[in-house]
């Protein structure tokens, strides 16, 4: 199974802008990540899973 790419810098910046505004009128911060799409990171086994 191959690796997903990386995002490209604006693509990161974008999600984060994304964040910012859905967090600002009170929005879970758990919340408004899920809703801007996926996001990945590394568990303690190595393996990927869903940003919660």
């Amino acid at each position: 199974m191959g690796r997903k790419r990386a995002y490209t810098p604006e693509e990161f910046v974008a999600k984060l802008w994304q964040v910012e505004v859905l967090t600002g009128p009170g929005k879970p911060v758990a919340e408004a990540v899920r809703a801007t799409g996926r996001l990945t990171r590394p568990t303690t086994a190595g393996a990927l899973s869903s940003v919660a």
